[in-house]
C-alpha cells in the first residue's frame, strides 16, 4: 500500500528562503534606524492587511517601501539635476514630480491595501444577497455554515471562496474561533 502511494505520488520539496536573502530586508535590518521605522511601518500595515484579506508579510511589505524610496530618493535628484541644466523650468518640474513620486512610493501599500479592502468590500456585498439564501437553504437541511464555507465552489461564488479561504485561514491553521 505504502509502495503504491509513494508512486502515485510526486515527492513535495520544500524549499525555505531566508528572509534576508532579498536585498531590501538586509539593508532594513543591518540597519536599526532603517529597522525601526520599518517596525512602526509594518505595525500600520497589519490591520490594512487583515482587512484586504491579502495573504501578505507586513515586514515585507514596509522593508520593500522604505528600501524603494531610499532607492528613488538617491537616484532622482541626479535626473532633476540634469533637466534643471537643460532647462530651469524642466528642473522645477523634475523636482515637484520627484516629490510626489517619493511620498507615494512610501505609501503605496497603503494605497494599494485600502484600495483592495474596498473591492474585498464590494465583491463580498454583492455575493452576499445570494449565498445568504444558500446558507438559510443548507440551515434547514442541517448543514453548518463553516461546513457550507468549505465546500462553495469558488466558480460560483468566487469573492466568498476567498473569504472561505480566509475564515479557514483563521480556524484551521491559526487555531481562532469560526465565529469571531
Amino acid at each position: 500500500e505504502t509502495v503504491v502511494y509513494s508512486m502515485l505520488t510526486p515527492p513535495t520539496t520544500i524549499r525555505l528562503t531566508s528572509i534576508t536573502g532579498r536585498w531590501y530586508v538586509a539593508l532594513i535590518i543591518t540597519r536599526p534606524a532603517l529597522y525601526e521605522r520599518a517596525r512602526k511601518l509594518s505595525e500600520k500595515l497589519k490591520p490594512l492587511i487583515k482587512r484586504s484579506g491579502v495573504f501578505a508579510d507586513p515586514n515585507l511589505l514596509a522593508a520593500k517601501s522604505i528600501a524603494t524610496t531610499i532607492l528613488i530618493t538617491f537616484i532622482a535628484p541626479p535626473i532633476a539635476t540634469l533637466f534643471f541644466i537643460i532647462s530651469p523650468l524642466y528642473g522645477i518640474a523634475s523636482a515637484a514630480a520627484i516629490t510626489i513620486l517619493i511620498i507615494v512610493s512610501y505609501y503605496m501599500n497603503h494605497i494599494t491595501l485600502t484600495m483592495k479592502a474596498g473591492d474585498r468590500k464590494r465583491n463580498t456585498e454583492k455575493e452576499l444577497p445570494f449565498f445568504t439564501v444558500l446558507a438559510s437553504a443548507g440551515q434547514s437541511s442541517n448543514i453548518y455554515l463553516i461546513e457550507l464555507l468549505q465546500t462553495i465552489d469558488p466558480k460560483l461564488f468566487p469573492q466568498i471562496g476567498r473569504e472561505a479561504q480566509i475564515v479557514k485561514k483563521y480556524t484551521q491553521i491559526l487555531g481562532y474561533d469560526p465565529l469571531q
